[in-house]
């Protein structure tokens, strides 16, 4: 028996609930989708930044390392050892920077570069990142094999010793040993 107080469920009712229903599931699709497609483009903007950054840390980093072989007191040109002595170059008597501090590896997010050697001196560095490079052309002329790379760690910031370097382990007979 029908209860009196309770209103009848017409079949258009049932009906247009069955359609608000179906309207929010297809809201929910479209707002799940427009998400996704959000942070997929977010994630690619985030990336062509880091290599950006990545960039332009290494062409300053390597014109630092640039710089203190070409600053080399006397004799052949010397090496760094490590990145370290571009921050503070002993070779003088009175220090000289080339850098004010080693930079973050923007991929790592420390300043753990891999490093790149001829013998015991430093001759470049890389990046531990792993990421497949977005970035393909429009690199620097010294930025060889950048464009061939498959992941941002194959990119190497190198500088060209010149012959006949030398280590700043190793100064030349005339130079004086630090204390």
């Amino acid at each position: 028996m029908p209860n009196p107080r309770r209103p009848r469920r017409t079949e258009a009712g049932h009906r247009a609930r069955g359609l608000a229903l179906l309207a929010m599931l297809l809201l929910v699709a479209i707002l799940g989708t427009a998400s996704m497609m959000t942070v997929q483009v977010w994630g690619t903007q985030a990336q062509r930044a880091r290599e950006a950054e990545l960039l332009a840390v290494g062409t300053e980093m390597r014109a630092a390392m640039q710089a203190y072989m070409r600053n080399t007191p006397s004799g052949p040109p010397q090496l760094p050892v490590s990145l370290d002595d571009l921050l503070l170059d002993r070779r003088y008597p009175n220090p000289v920077r080339y850098l004010r501090r080693v930079y973050d590896d923007p991929f790592t997010g420390r300043p753990d570069w891999g490093l790149v050697r001829s013998g015991a001196g430093l001759i470049g560095f890389h990046s531990h990142g792993n990421a497949q490079p977005l970035r393909q052309q429009g690199f620097p002329s010294w930025a060889v094999g950048f464009d061939r790379a498959q992941r941002v760690g194959d990119w190497r910031f190198v500088v060209e010793a010149p012959a006949g370097s030398a280590t700043a382990a190793a100064p030349a007979a005339s130079s004086p040993t630090p204390p």
